[in-house]
């Protein structure tokens, strides 16, 4: 999957997870505050609800896109005689549950949710990846320390090849970039591209939450 379709895609679960998180809000009992006025973590699941509290669209387009950024650059240029592949290490699981243990606990700790926004965004990546058709790089290292080898020259115009001709490829593009479209109609039909653009939100959410 490319830029479109991982941003689109990520962002597009985000909303409908925010609007059906919504929805229960008023089975979500207020969160205490202590003397500074600080909201203190809510027990179990419902700390999390609705996620327009907490969630930074701006963030999660980052890492809807952090295995790439992280991957590409290494393992198809500065590493390339190592790896030779464009999807190692921020394509695994394991950092999955290297961002995302410790982001559950800062946000449950804390009340912030960079970490955990992060670790949402590359999951989401490597889903859309299907990432389970290389069980080699998914699980790594379980499944042994080296990842798969491809023959990189000529990959940019295979990329693009494929975006013509492959449905596997522009079907998700068209899909992302729709989700999109939606993101910045309903931005700019609600007239807060500012507010988004300033704090990461679509909506207002029922309270503020430090990031």
């Amino acid at each position: 999957m490319f830029v479109f379709g991982h941003a689109g895609i990520t962002i597009g679960m985000a909303m409908i997870a925010d609007a059906l998180t919504s929805r229960q809000r008023a089975n979500v009992t207020p969160a205490a505050t202590d003397n500074h006025g600080d909201r203190r973590s809510r027990a179990g699941w419902r700390g999390f609800l609705p996620i327009r509290e907490w969630m930074d669209y701006r963030l999660l387009l980052v890492a809807s896109l952090l295995p790439d950024i992280i991957d590409k650059p290494l393992g198809q240029a500065l590493l390339r005689d190592t790896f030779s592949y464009g999807r190692i290490h921020a394509h695994t699981f394991l950092f999955a549950l290297i961002t995302g243990i410790p982001g559950l606990w800062l946000f449950r700790t804390r009340r912030r949710s960079w970490l955990l926004i992060l670790a949402f965004g590359s999951l989401m990546h490597d889903l859309e990846d299907q990432m389970w058709r290389w069980p080699s790089v998914m699980w790594w290292p379980l499944k042994g320390w080296a990842f798969p080898r491809e023959d990189l020259n000529g990959w940019f115009g295979n990329m693009l090849q494929a975006l013509i001709s492959d449905p596997e490829a522009f079907v998700p593009e068209l899909i992302g970039i729709g989700f999109l479209v939606f993101a910045a109609v309903r931005v700019f039909h609600t007239r807060r591209f500012l507010y988004a653009l300033k704090t990461g939100r679509l909506d207002h959410p029922a309270a503020q939450v430090t990031r």
